[in-house]
């Protein structure tokens, strides 16, 4: 009846079945005292046989081994236990409170008594709350004297106790921070000398766009109100939540800076052609034409060579490169040169294109007179879907006051 548990019940009964066929038997058990209370026995039985091997009995020595069995776990469980290493090590109960320590952090709270309690108290308020699964480490961090410590701990559930490891991390923790200030800092420099080489990039690109508006003097201050024209475009944009993610401050900025690069392929098409004040003639036309293709492949070589720099380097150009290709394309399909259609025709591309076409429309050029914005504007709609992307020609109507004052602002 004082038997602990199953395993000492069979280890009894096997003791007693053994007895029976040879001369004494020993083994250990675990009896019930009282109040669940037990202690751990080691029996001792010797066969008493007559000389023709009949059993007569058993004579049995019992010895308490409870103090032996509890230092065999102690020592078991301090086997495990680092004593050399240079972390705060110690070992806990599963609420906190310290139960060994090694030398390290005997030394440390020698030092100071109260660090015990201190560090009691972190592991108390952690543990309460932590998620135990047998050997799996719990992590954190906390401050104590001013010191930063990273904490780990591991649970053995089959001792009801934690290894804690606490290491001094401050020092890590300082060259931490001075490496992301470092960084931060690297960041600035770099992000300057990007500024400075955008603005490298759009002095060259205005005047590139500025050598090609020579050749057609007629033009005016075409550059500058299609820039405007494509700034209020592409804010409107932004109001639809298909583009708000596409069209960020770099994007509607590179359209601007790039829009003033559509007609740069002009610079390799004839005066005669490009000044001719009639009408052209179907050759003639098939000619200009070619400003788009001349523009394009220009402009891809450029970025091509920035990019056999840096390939990190993003550059106005391929916004520039995209605008030269593919401004004359109609949303329909019928443009030219390579007869794109809908959203194959870059965004950006989709935007000059309206632009440059309504500006075209309202000003003078040698080969004909000036429409009315009201006209102008006619003619765009007209063109809805046809030449242009219907998106763009609602927002270019809905802002009709700010574009014709932009015109106006801008004239020759």
């Amino acid at each position: 009846d004082f038997l602990h548990d199953k395993a000492s019940q069979k280890r009894v009964k096997k003791a007693i079945e053994d007895i029976a066929k040879s001369t004494g038997k020993r083994f250990e058990c675990t009896l019930y005292i009282a109040d669940d209370h037990t202690v751990d026995i080691f029996f001792n039985l010797t066969a008493l046989q007559d000389q023709s091997g009949t059993l007569h009995g058993m004579l049995m020595f019992c010895s308490d081994i409870t103090i032996l069995k509890l230092l065999e776990d102690r020592n078991r469980k301090l086997a495990r236990f680092p004593m050399n290493s240079p972390d705060l090590v110690c070992q806990t109960d599963l609420k906190g409170s310290v139960l060994y320590m090694n030398p390290t952090f005997e030394r440390f709270v020698d030092e100071e008594p109260k660090r015990i309690l201190i560090f009691e108290e972190i592991f108390s308020s952690h543990f309460l709350k932590a998620e135990w699964n047998d050997g799996e480490k719990v992590h954190f961090e906390e401050e104590v004297e001013g010191r930063v410590y990273n904490f780990s701990c591991i649970p053995y559930h089959f001792d009801n106790v934690v290894y804690v490891y606490s290491r001094d991390v401050t020092h890590y923790k300082e060259l931490d921070d001075e490496n992301r200030a470092y960084s931060a800092h690297l960041e600035e420099i770099i992000e300057e000398e990007l500024k400075t080489l955008e603005s490298t990039q759009i002095a060259a690109i205005m005047a590139i766009a500025k050598l090609a508006e020579t050749r057609d003097t007629d033009t005016g201050r075409h550059l500058e109100r299609v820039k405007e024209f494509c700034r209020v475009i592409v804010y409107g944009l932004k109001e639809y939540p298909e583009y708000q993610e596409i069209v960020s401050p770099q994007f509607i900025e590179r359209v601007m800076i790039s829009s003033m690069l559509h007609d740069v392929g002009k610079v390799g098409i004839k005066d005669s052609i490009l000044l001719k004040p009639g009408r052209l003639t179907p050759e003639e036309f098939d000619m200009m034409r070619q400003h788009t293709i001349i523009g394009g492949k220009a402009l891809e070589e450029a970025e091509k060579k920035i990019h056999a720099f840096d390939d990190n380097i993003e550059s106005f150009l391929v916004i520039g490169k995209e605008v030269a290709y593919y401004h004359h394309e109609w949303y329909d399909g019928s443009g030219y040169p390579y007869k794109l259609a809908g959203e194959d025709i870059p965004l950006a591309a989709r935007i000059v294109a309206l632009a440059d076409v309504f500006d075209a429309l309202s000003s003078k050029r040698v080969y004909k007179g000036a429409f009315t914005f009201e006209d102008s504007f006619a003619i765009i709609k007209d063109l809805k879907g046809r030449q242009f992307d219907p998106l763009l020609v609602d927002i270019f109507e809905k802002n009709k006051e700010e574009i014709v004052a932009l015109a106006r602002e801008l004239a020759d």
